[in-house]
């Protein structure tokens, strides 16, 4: 579900309640039309803040949809160098919004399958100079390979 609505105070929205949650953090992207993401802990989705008109679009889960947000408990995002944005959940996976259509694809863990993602509560997206994407996981670090589709987990037999 995307919702539009305008500020009310433009300079201190990352402080304020936003899809009826307290922001606990933002992430300054490179787009101009996607300055600035405001992520929720438990209930807010992904929420958008545009700089030049001031205002809002949420992206919120909607089990009617499977392009919408995997999950509203956004922890972390992350832009690559194709302009892709990787959001992290807590419980859905990470997703991968297409900004052409403000769709997401999801991507979860498959316990049967260990070349997937290691685990479905991501708590930080981080990509490197390289453009690749590492996750880290409440069960390990998981790098994907874009070129495969494939993931490589890490965890604590492998030393971390």
């Amino acid at each position: 579900m995307v919702k539009r609505s305008t500020c009310p105070a433009p300079n201190v929205c990352p402080v304020v309640k936003i899809s009826g949650c307290w922001a606990f953090g933002l992430s300054a992207l490179r787009r101009k039309q996607l300055a600035i993401a405001v992520k929720t802990c438990r209930c807010g989705g992904l929420n958008r803040f545009n700089k030049e008109d001031g205002t809002i679009t949420s992206f919120q889960y909607n089990e009617n949809d499977s392009t919408s947000i995997s999950s509203n408990r956004v922890w972390s995002i992350a832009e690559d160098n194709s302009g892709k944005l990787w959001i992290g959940t807590f419980g859905g996976g990470v997703n991968v919004m297409d900004r052409s259509t403000q769709k997401f694809a999801r991507i979860k863990h498959k316990p049967d399958d260990s070349q997937s993602l290691g685990d479905d509560n991501i708590v930080r997206v981080f990509i490197d100079s390289k453009d690749d994407i590492w996750l880290g996981t409440t069960r390990g670090l998981s790098r994907y390979y874009k070129d495969s589709g494939k993931f490589k987990t890490y965890n604590e037999n492998d030393g971390l």
